[in-house]
Formats: structure tokens, sequence, C-alpha cells
């Protein structure tokens, strides 16, 4: 799975969204790690701070003031490009659906984009709750399929061959419950939005749950 995410799923043919830009062009348009700090602190000013799929570091980064940084992504490529960009140093290769290969639990878990590109979302999500604290926050971000609208924004405006694990709304809520997890927030990060409808027909959803 690993090999999906190289050089050329960064910057290359298979960037995802291309009209947009290559991946850090596409940072630089949306900057969707300052939407995802401006909501942790909303529940959270400190702590110890895991990003699952932390790619070029920017979340970690913007994190780092506040927050005992850490990140994990299965890109090789992503973990080097990191560390070079913004010299972080608590950064590791791994496979989330494996285990998550940190000897320590978080009191923040973030995974922005991660999950559904997952083979085995329910065992990463059970990884997950088990390197969470007691009371720690997880913020979650995936693509959900509710209805007509989220369907056709999922198809067109979102498209990427690596998303295999598209759930609708309320099946997903149903695995975060099955194993643990409460729920604590939803949102739209890029309209602002709360109202849980209009969420579902957006297609993009941002939740925070805690252990």
């Amino acid at each position: 799975m690993k090999n999906l995410f190289d050089k050329d799923y960064f910057e290359g043919k298979r960037v995802p969204l291309k009209t947009f830009g290559n991946y850090e062009e596409k940072m630089k348009l949306f900057k969707n790690w300052q939407s995802v700090i401006k909501l942790l602190k909303e529940y959270r000013t400190s702590g110890d701070l895991l990003d699952i799929g932390c790619a070029y570091g920017h979340l970690l980064n913007a994190a780092r003031n506040d927050f005992n940084v850490h990140g994990v992504d299965i890109s090789e490529f992503a973990i080097k490009r990191a560390k070079q960009k913004f010299n972080l140093k608590n950064l590791k290769q791994g496979d989330v659906q494996r285990e998550i290969p940190f000897n320590k639990k978080f009191d923040v878990i973030t995974a922005i984009d991660v999950i559904e590109h997952l083979n085995n979302p329910v065992k990463a999500l059970n990884n997950i709750y088990s390197k969470l604290k007691k009371q720690g926050l997880f913020i979650v971000e995936i693509p959900t399929v509710n209805n007509f609208i989220s369907r056709f924004i999922n198809k067109f405006f979102y498209p990427d061959d690596t998303h295999i694990f598209v759930p609708s709304l309320n099946d997903f809520n149903n695995i975060m419950f099955n194993i643990g997890f409460k729920k604590l927030g939803i949102t739209n990060r890029f309209l602002k939005v709360k109202n849980e409808f209009l969420i579902k027909s957006l297609c993009l959803v941002t939740e925070v749950f805690k252990k």
C-alpha cells in the first residue's frame, strides 16, 4: 500500500485534484491545517499530539508551539519531505492499520483525509483509540456519501482512486460508537457549518470524538 503514496502521488502524474496543482500548491491554496488547529483549540490547547497521515507536516508545524507534536505517515517520501521542510523530529513511517509506531499515548490524535484510503479502517480506528489517553480527543475528516448531493460532490469534485472507504455518516459514526468513541462535535471546516443535514450534503465531514 505504501507504494501508492510515493513521490508520484504528491508531485507527479497521480496527484488527486490536479486542477489545483500538486500537494504543496494545494496546501498553499487551501491552508486546511489552519482550520483544523482552530477547531482543535476549541477543545484543547496543549498536550501530546499525533497527526496520522502527516504528509509534509503542515499541521504539525502549525501546532508545535502549543503541543508536543508527533507524526506518522505510510509514505517514506512524505516523511522525508516533512523533516526537510519543517525540521520536525518525532516522525515515523508506518501503517496505522498494523500499529501506531509510538511507545506512548496521546492527548490528541488527528487524521485528516486519511481513513478513506484504508483497506481496514476499523482496525486503524481501534489502534487510534488504544493510543489515546483517557478523555483524549480524536479529530477525523472523511468524505461521506449520504444523499444525491453528496454522491455528486464525491464523484465530480473529490475524485481520488485511492479513496476506497467512503461510508455514509451514519455508518461511520456507528463504527466509532462501537469502538467506544463519544462524539463531541461535527462540522464542515471549509464552510464552517454545523447543521448535520447540510454537512451530510457537502460530503466532507470533520468530527471530534472523545475516548
